[in-house]
């Protein structure tokens, strides 16, 4: 029997045929077809179109298994054509049964309200990031030291000046992580990692970091931002993924970042990939607020320029 507790309802299941060998308990598969040895010492060959594959032991052969297929976005910094873009992507494709966001949905991109909308209405789980922090400080009334850079700092209280009622009140109830099962995987929700929410975790940040975090973190996927850079890696029994920032990448390449995240019960695929989006229209509306030129750069380059 399949067991998934949902915390959200998702608006559609998706039926797949997998052809699993007896016996196999897991394997790592960069290809469609791959040689494999079972738990029992056995040669055989699964086809699976799985980057990443988990079987439970004596899985029967021809299992029917429903997979869901969550969209993973991060650091969307109010860039609604970007997150315009990736929707239409997959509207022609098909539309994921849940979306989870990593944080930082505002600032940088002058369009807050239709990120927080389109959040809204797609249900999206979403927690706080470091810059949506200080706009709720500002919002609150309360002291924000940082940025104290001028130029970083208008574009800050230009987003708190644009948001209306229903995204001020969505920012203010996002919480700093978040916690789901499914497929009765457990899966957490960070900006920046499980032990501090503005701790960056990057490709290259050593394994004995990660390490530390599996041993901790109590989760079985760990779901985090906050360093605008794409990985997934499987540490200590965890699998780590960032999405990449969907509204402001810094690696060259302006093209918003994604990750999907297919999950059954038995299996797990994980597929980053980069969607084109109207620059320009993020170019003319910064012009349009009298807000720093600079802005505009860096998103035509995809590069961190202050």
């Amino acid at each position: 029997m399949l067991s998934c507790l949902y915390r959200i309802l998702p608006k559609f299941h998706h039926i797949k045929q997998l052809a699993l060998c007896p016996g196999f308990a897991y394997a790592f598969q960069e290809e469609t077809s791959h040689a494999v040895s079972t738990t029992v010492g056995v040669k055989a060959r699964v086809v699976l179109s799985l980057r990443v594959v988990f079987l439970k032991p004596k899985q029967k052969s021809l299992a029917l298994l429903s997979l869901m297929r969550i969209l993973l976005l991060a650091d969307i910094h109010g860039n609604w054509p970007a997150l315009a873009a990736i929707a239409e992507t997959f509207r022609h494709e098909g539309v994921p049964d849940l979306v989870l966001n990593c944080g930082d949905c505002t600032v940088y991109a002058p369009f807050p309200n239709e990120v927080m909308r389109w959040l809204r209405h797609w249900q999206a789980l979403s927690v706080r990031g470091n810059t949506d922090e200080r706009v709720i400080r500002l919002l609150r009334g309360q002291p924000c030291k940082k940025p104290k850079n001028p130029e970083k700092r208008c574009m800050y209280e230009n987003t708190v000046a644009l948001l209306d009622a229903a995204s001020t009140h969505d920012l203010l109830n996002l919480k700093a992580e978040e916690q789901l099962t499914l497929h009765s995987c457990r899966i957490g929700l960070y900006h920046g990692s499980p032990a501090d929410h503005k701790e960056f975790l990057f490709a290259d940040t050593p394994d004995s970091r990660f390490l530390e975090l599996a041993a901790t973190c109590g989760q079985d996927i760990v779901c985090c931002g906050h360093s605008h850079t794409p990985f997934h890696k499987f540490l200590g029994g965890v699998h780590f993924i960032n999405p990449g920032a969907a509204g402001r990448m810094f690696d060259g390449d302006p093209r918003a970042s994604l990750a999907l995240l297919d999950l059954t019960e038995n299996s797990l695929r994980v597929t980053h990939r980069r969607v084109a989006y109207d620059v320009e229209a993020v170019v003319q509306e910064l012009a349009r607020h009298n807000l720093p030129a600079i802005y505009g750069e860096m998103f035509r380059l995809g590069r961190k320029l202050n």
